[in-house]
């Protein structure tokens, strides 16, 4: 028998995992963890040959809370090409407060949660004489912010510190979400989208499609759901935990009702 417990099954790789979980209890409602990516580090010394001086990075790209963090352990590493720490310019409040937690020099505007706006952004602070935007990222990335700056005549420049991989979940895991009804699914990003869909689904045959609800941390996740079929139930106001949450409480009230 399906429990009607107000469950969300939460996504997303650590850290952050259990601080949203935490919120949720407020809430009323019960968290399964379920990560479906994870990151791993890339360390190439190759990527560090273009980097001479600090004179010609004009500033950093953080767009998100794993590229901020690794960012600085990268910068550690690297210190004799910086005299000092480079300005950096964010997406998200929540990578903004991660970069200054980390002790790096960051910036954000609150209408700033996407790679085109940040796009923007740089477009007003780039003088064409001087130097390139460095921007740490994954190795695979939605190419939003590297496309806007092509169009804009900014000097972009990689510098690849991770990867996210898949992490498929094993079968006791699926059973423990199978045990409830409704359970609203929770995506950070379009690659969890993909775990969902080429490993989790197939294993929940007793699920009909139309039974799964999702609630996306922001419009490149949300329109990875539609593009999927699953039921996209909610997206959050702003790409942060407090609106997440938010935006998860707010499908399961209307579940309840």
């Amino acid at each position: 028998m399906l429990t009607t417990e107000r469950v969300a099954v939460l996504t997303r790789s650590s850290p952050g995992l259990e601080k949203t979980a935490r919120q949720l209890v407020n809430y009323g409602i019960h968290s399964i963890l379920l990560p479906l990516t994870q990151t791993v580090s890339v360390d190439d010394e190759s990527q560090n040959s273009w980097i001479r001086n600090e004179s010609e990075i004009q500033g950093v790209c953080l767009t998100s809370v794993t590229a901020a963090r690794l960012f600085k352990a990268w910068l550690h590493k690297h210190s004799a090409l910086f005299p000092s720490l480079p300005a950096c310019y964010c997406i998200g409040q929540t990578t903004w407060k991660t970069a200054l937690d980390c002790g790096l020099v960051a910036y954000w505007r609150e209408n700033i949660h996407t790679g085109y706006q940040l796009a923007e952004w740089l477009d007003k602070l780039t003088s064409p004489s001087k130097g390139i935007w460095l921007y740490p990222c994954a190795r695979q990335t939605a190419g939003t912010l590297e496309r806007e700056c092509e169009r804009r005549g900014i000097r972009l420049a990689k510098l690849v510190l991770y990867e996210t991989v898949p992490r498929i979940p094993n079968k006791a895991e699926l059973q423990e979400i199978a045990r409830f009804h409704r359970p609203v699914w929770v995506f950070h990003s379009p690659s969890a989208v993909k775990v969902y869909i080429n490993h989790v689904q197939p294993l929940l045959k007793q699920w009909q499609m139309e039974e799964i609800q999702a609630v996306a941390i922001g419009t490149t996740t949300a329109d990875a759901i539609r593009k999927t079929g699953i039921q996209l139930a909610a997206i959050a106001s702003e790409p942060n935990d407090e609106s997440l949450v938010s935006a998860i409480g707010s499908v399961q009230d209307l579940n309840s009702s």
